[in-house]
Protein backbone atom coordinates (compact mmCIF):
# COMPACT_ATOMS: atom_id res chain seq x y z
CA UNK A 1 0.00 0.00 0.00
CA UNK A 2 1.09 3.38 -0.91
CA UNK A 3 0.50 6.88 -2.05
CA UNK A 4 0.34 7.17 -5.47
CA UNK A 5 -0.04 10.79 -6.48
CA UNK A 6 1.22 14.03 -5.21
CA UNK A 7 3.38 15.70 -2.22
CA UNK A 8 4.22 11.96 -0.79
CA UNK A 9 4.17 10.20 -3.93
CA UNK A 10 5.81 6.74 -3.47
CA UNK A 11 5.34 6.50 0.52
CA UNK A 12 5.02 3.12 1.67
CA UNK A 13 1.71 3.21 4.09
CA UNK A 14 1.23 0.57 6.67
CA UNK A 15 -1.81 -1.78 7.13
CA UNK A 16 -3.55 -2.60 10.22
CA UNK A 17 -3.20 -6.15 10.92
CA UNK A 18 -5.57 -8.66 10.40
CA UNK A 19 -9.15 -8.56 9.07
CA UNK A 20 -10.98 -6.29 10.59
CA UNK A 21 -9.72 -3.91 8.34
CA UNK A 22 -9.82 -4.02 4.49
CA UNK A 23 -7.08 -1.24 2.16
CA UNK A 24 -8.44 0.34 -0.81
CA UNK A 25 -6.50 -1.29 -3.52
CA UNK A 26 -4.20 0.83 -5.71
CA UNK A 27 -6.24 0.74 -8.57
CA UNK A 28 -9.59 1.60 -6.71
CA UNK A 29 -7.40 4.19 -5.25
CA UNK A 30 -6.36 5.39 -8.66
CA UNK A 31 -10.18 5.00 -9.90
CA UNK A 32 -11.42 7.46 -7.30
CA UNK A 33 -9.14 10.44 -7.83
CA UNK A 34 -8.58 10.30 -11.33
CA UNK A 35 -12.54 10.62 -10.78
CA UNK A 36 -12.42 13.74 -8.53
CA UNK A 37 -9.24 15.32 -10.22
CA UNK A 38 -8.96 18.84 -9.62
CA UNK A 39 -11.96 18.71 -7.27
CA UNK A 40 -9.46 17.42 -4.29
CA UNK A 41 -7.10 20.71 -4.31
CA UNK A 42 -8.50 22.73 -0.79
CA UNK A 43 -11.34 20.34 -0.27
CA UNK A 44 -11.80 19.36 3.52
CA UNK A 45 -12.12 15.65 3.59
CA UNK A 46 -13.80 13.32 6.12
CA UNK A 47 -12.32 9.53 5.60
CA UNK A 48 -14.99 7.29 7.47
CA UNK A 49 -13.63 4.17 8.64
CA UNK A 50 -10.38 4.63 7.77
CA UNK A 51 -8.78 1.87 8.58
CA UNK A 52 -4.66 2.87 8.13
CA UNK A 53 -5.66 5.96 6.49
CA UNK A 54 -5.15 5.52 3.11
CA UNK A 55 -7.89 7.54 1.25
CA UNK A 56 -7.41 10.52 3.28
CA UNK A 57 -4.04 10.60 3.16
CA UNK A 58 -4.29 10.35 -0.85
CA UNK A 59 -6.30 13.23 -0.52
CA UNK A 60 -4.26 15.19 1.69
CA UNK A 61 -1.26 14.69 -0.70
CA UNK A 62 -3.01 15.65 -3.98
CA UNK A 63 -3.88 19.30 -2.23
CA UNK A 64 -6.48 18.67 0.51
CA UNK A 65 -6.33 21.28 3.06
CA UNK A 66 -7.89 18.79 5.87
CA UNK A 67 -9.39 16.30 6.84
CA UNK A 68 -10.72 14.03 9.71
CA UNK A 69 -10.37 10.84 10.11
CA UNK A 70 -12.98 8.07 12.07
CA UNK A 71 -11.49 4.63 12.70
CA UNK A 72 -13.27 2.40 15.74
CA UNK A 73 -10.47 -0.54 15.29
CA UNK A 74 -7.49 0.42 18.04
CA UNK A 75 -4.90 -1.38 15.90
CA UNK A 76 -6.17 0.03 12.85
CA UNK A 77 -5.88 3.53 15.18
CA UNK A 78 -2.49 3.28 15.78
CA UNK A 79 -1.64 2.34 11.96
CA UNK A 80 -3.10 5.58 10.99
CA UNK A 81 -1.17 7.36 13.40
CA UNK A 82 1.95 5.60 12.08
CA UNK A 83 0.49 6.85 8.68
CA UNK A 84 -0.15 10.46 9.51
CA UNK A 85 3.52 10.51 11.29
CA UNK A 86 5.43 8.97 7.73
CA UNK A 87 3.86 11.37 5.51
CA UNK A 88 3.75 14.26 8.05
CA UNK A 89 0.60 14.59 7.92
CA UNK A 90 -0.46 15.50 11.44
CA UNK A 91 -0.83 18.97 11.47
CA UNK A 92 -3.48 18.79 8.75
CA UNK A 93 -5.45 15.89 10.51
CA UNK A 94 -7.90 15.12 12.70
CA UNK A 95 -8.08 11.88 13.72
CA UNK A 96 -11.63 10.83 15.57
CA UNK A 97 -11.60 7.48 18.12
CA UNK A 98 -15.05 5.31 18.08
CA UNK A 99 -17.80 4.12 16.22
CA UNK A 100 -18.73 6.25 13.20
CA UNK A 101 -22.08 6.37 13.72
CA UNK A 102 -22.28 7.73 16.90
CA UNK A 103 -19.27 10.06 16.67
CA UNK A 104 -20.78 11.45 13.15
CA UNK A 105 -24.16 12.30 15.24
CA UNK A 106 -22.35 14.76 17.76
CA UNK A 107 -19.47 16.17 15.57
CA UNK A 108 -19.49 19.26 13.60
CA UNK A 109 -16.78 20.54 11.17
CA UNK A 110 -15.56 24.09 12.33
CA UNK A 111 -16.05 24.29 8.57
CA UNK A 112 -18.47 22.99 5.85
CA UNK A 113 -16.66 19.36 4.40
CA UNK A 114 -16.69 18.93 1.05
CA UNK A 115 -15.32 15.66 0.35
CA UNK A 116 -16.40 12.13 2.32
CA UNK A 117 -14.54 8.89 1.55
CA UNK A 118 -16.62 6.14 3.15
CA UNK A 119 -15.20 2.53 3.02
CA UNK A 120 -17.24 0.95 5.79
CA UNK A 121 -16.75 -3.03 6.03
CA UNK A 122 -17.64 -5.01 3.00
CA UNK A 123 -20.49 -6.93 5.28
CA UNK A 124 -22.84 -3.87 4.05
CA UNK A 125 -24.23 -3.36 7.84
CA UNK A 126 -23.28 -0.08 7.89
CA UNK A 127 -24.19 1.29 4.49
CA UNK A 128 -27.15 2.75 5.22
CA UNK A 129 -27.17 3.85 8.71
CA UNK A 130 -23.48 5.92 7.77
CA UNK A 131 -25.74 7.20 4.33
CA UNK A 132 -28.15 8.37 6.63
CA UNK A 133 -26.49 10.01 8.89
CA UNK A 134 -24.58 11.63 6.10
CA UNK A 135 -27.75 12.47 4.05
CA UNK A 136 -28.82 14.86 7.26
CA UNK A 137 -25.50 15.70 8.07
CA UNK A 138 -25.10 19.71 8.99
CA UNK A 139 -21.88 20.14 7.98
CA UNK A 140 -21.57 19.21 4.50
CA UNK A 141 -21.13 21.85 1.97
CA UNK A 142 -23.54 21.79 -0.88
CA UNK A 143 -22.49 19.63 -4.15
CA UNK A 144 -20.05 17.79 -1.73
CA UNK A 145 -19.00 14.81 -2.90
CA UNK A 146 -19.52 11.39 -0.75
CA UNK A 147 -17.74 8.59 -1.96
CA UNK A 148 -18.95 4.86 -1.12
CA UNK A 149 -16.40 1.65 -1.44
CA UNK A 150 -18.73 -1.36 -1.32
CA UNK A 151 -18.99 -4.87 -2.35
CA UNK A 152 -20.58 -5.32 -5.80
CA UNK A 153 -23.25 -6.97 -4.10
CA UNK A 154 -24.25 -4.25 -2.03
CA UNK A 155 -26.97 -2.29 -3.41
CA UNK A 156 -26.81 1.43 -1.93
CA UNK A 157 -29.98 3.28 -1.96
CA UNK A 158 -29.77 6.01 -5.09
CA UNK A 159 -31.16 8.63 -2.80
CA UNK A 160 -30.81 9.22 1.20
CA UNK A 161 -31.65 12.58 2.43
CA UNK A 162 -30.40 14.88 0.52
CA UNK A 163 -27.51 12.70 -0.75
CA UNK A 164 -28.03 11.21 -4.89
CA UNK A 165 -26.23 8.78 -6.10
CA UNK A 166 -24.85 10.31 -10.04
CA UNK A 167 -22.05 7.93 -10.66
CA UNK A 168 -20.75 4.11 -10.00
CA UNK A 169 -17.30 3.00 -10.86
CA UNK A 170 -15.95 -0.80 -9.97
CA UNK A 171 -12.96 -2.91 -10.11
CA UNK A 172 -13.20 -6.59 -9.12
CA UNK A 173 -15.52 -7.46 -6.30
CA UNK A 174 -15.25 -3.41 -5.15
CA UNK A 175 -17.86 -0.89 -6.12
CA UNK A 176 -17.46 3.06 -5.85
CA UNK A 177 -21.28 4.88 -5.57
CA UNK A 178 -20.62 8.77 -5.55
CA UNK A 179 -23.18 11.08 -4.16
CA UNK A 180 -23.70 14.91 -4.75
CA UNK A 181 -24.97 16.57 -1.79
CA UNK A 182 -28.03 18.70 -2.82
Amino acid sequence: MRVIAGACKGRKLLAAPGLHTRPTSDILKGVIFNILGWRVVASQVVDICAGGGSLGIEALSRGASQATFFEDDPLALKVLHRNLELCSLEAVSTVIPGDARESLLWWQSPTPCNLVLLDPPYSGELVNPLLEILGSASWLAPEAIVILEHHRKIAPPVQVGFLEQYRQSGHGQSMLSFYSHL
